[in-house]
């Protein structure tokens, strides 16, 4: 039960009534008004100079009416939350421009959804091959590498929104891996020679050291890497090992964000943030050791990353890490409402 104030016997009025009430002059200041302004009715009270008038302090600024609170009006609902403005089509690479705002019409979804994953891929392409250096004067260096998310509800097409920006990748992940296969069975093969001449070389009765040498050389450079472009699924260390023979970076593509950030958290992936978090910046390396590995050192750490998450799932990973449960940094592109539907497709010039 909360304590109601006694009438007394004849109110008082203005700084009178505030010194006898005990309010402190930060109250007071919070309420627009000053310690030793005079209130209501208190023209003529002491201190009280002249040009003063009811309803403003002694520097000019209107003074709030602090009276019964039982006076005030009723509580008013807040204001209804505005949309989330859509992304304009000229804010898109000219290149980029009508292929998105087409992909976005043909599927009736917003133009970011298939934005975000075009260029979050577009920068893994990118990667470490263009420096931006923001000072004139300064080293400071910036790898222009990103990380982006989709972030709608269960049936919005993220997933269909997501392939479709990350298509143009799929030509080159092919070629690439063609071209591998085709130059793997060479490099066995040429192996298998060298193999042959080492041991003829071992088995003569006068060993030829510098041919030996020469061989060995020539054995260890017979090797194939494959370009990669990106990786679904990988622990840091594979991941680590990829990135040491793609070092322009690579994209990692997570059809749902929240199994990702999970997995972050999971015992003895205590190490995985931070790895992802070096390798946001990207103009870095990284070298870890371990026993079974042995030393792994990687002269260029740059990983993007791209996926969808559902709104829910989100909030409850964000109320995780609030609650100190979480340690993951998280940063979330969020779209419009997918019930907008596009129509960005009417505003593209034929410039565009």
């Amino acid at each position: 039960m909360v304590a109601q104030p006694q009438p007394t016997s004849a109110p008082l009025c203005g700084g009178e009534a505030r010194r006898e009430a005990g309010v402190d002059p930060v109250d007071v200041l919070a309420f627009g008004l000053e310690p030793d302004d005079p209130g209501p009715g208190d023209e003529d009270a002491p201190g009280a100079g002249p040009g003063k008038r009811t309803g403003q302090t002694s520097s000019g600024r209107e003074r709030a009416d602090v009276g019964n609170c039982s006076d005030w009006p009723p509580r008013q609902e807040l204001p209804d939350v505005e949309p989330v403005p859509s992304l304009p089509p000229e804010y898109l690479p000219v290149p980029l421009c009508r292929w998105l705002v087409d992909t976005a019409a043909r599927a009736c979804i917003p133009l970011e959804f298939p934005s975000v994953p075009a260029i979050v891929a577009l920068s893994s392409l990118v990667g470490r091959s263009i420096n931006i250096l923001p000072e004139a004067r300064d080293n400071w260096t910036v790898i222009p590498n990103l990380w982006g998310g989709i972030v709608a509800r269960p049936g919005t097409l993220k997933t269909h929104a997501l392939g479709a920006g990350l298509a143009p990748l799929g030509p080159l992940v092919e070629r690439a891996h063609q071209e591998f296969e085709s130059k793997a069975k060479d490099v066995q093969v040429h192996r298998v020679v060298l193999e042959a001449k080492l041991r003829t070389a071992k088995n003569r009765k006068e060993v030829d050291e510098e041919r030996i040498r020469v061989l060995l050389a020539e054995l260890e450079g017979c090797q194939v890497t494959e370009r990669r472009y990106r990786t679904n699924n990988a622990t840091v260390e594979k991941l680590g090992e990829l990135l040491r023979e793609n070092t322009r970076g690579m994209l990692l593509v997570r059809d749902e964000l929240a199994g990702w950030l999970r997995e972050l958290d999971r015992s003895g992936h205590e190490g995985d943030r931070e790895f992802y978090l070096e390798a946001w910046n990207g103009n870095g390396s990284y070298t870890y050791d371990r026993i079974s590995r042995g030393t792994v050192h990687i002269p260029a750490l740059c990983v993007s990353v791209i996926g969808d998450i559902q709104p829910g799932k989100l909030a409850t990973y964000l109320a995780d890490l609030t609650a100190g449960e979480n340690r993951t940094r998280v940063a979330a592109e969020d779209g419009p409402d997918p019930g907008a539907r596009n129509g960005a497709e009417s505003q593209v010039t034929e410039e565009g």
